[in-house]
């Protein structure tokens, strides 16, 4: 599930994808963020970060710093390379962003 949110204004997320039967594959991973972030940024959403749960698959797949994150991968030049990328601490209630 991918949730839009407003930095500015204090409103409830909105989801904006569901993938149907994912099943954590990092590549398909890659693949749906990339297309996601092409087509909002298509219609003028700005994407300030990426936030996301502690799972390896995604560190792997959003981190702005790895080399193979979709951020590097990508040839389409609408996607930004710094990009960063926040987890979610479920202990502290808080977002962290991730070490470069």
């Amino acid at each position: 599930m991918i949730n839009l949110c407003n930095s500015i204004k204090k409103t409830y997320p909105i989801i904006i994808h569901l993938e149907d039967n994912f099943r954590g594959d990092y590549e398909k991973l890659k693949k749906v963020m990339r297309d996601l972030c092409i087509k909002l940024i298509s219609q003028n959403i700005i994407i300030c970060g990426i936030v996301s749960d502690n799972f390896p698959v995604q560190e792997k797949a959003y981190n702005h710093a790895f080399p193979s994150s979709f951020q590097f991968e990508s040839t389409d030049p609408i996607i930004p390379l710094n990009m960063p990328h926040l987890k979610w601490n479920p202990i502290q209630s808080q977002v962290d962003m991730v070490s470069q």
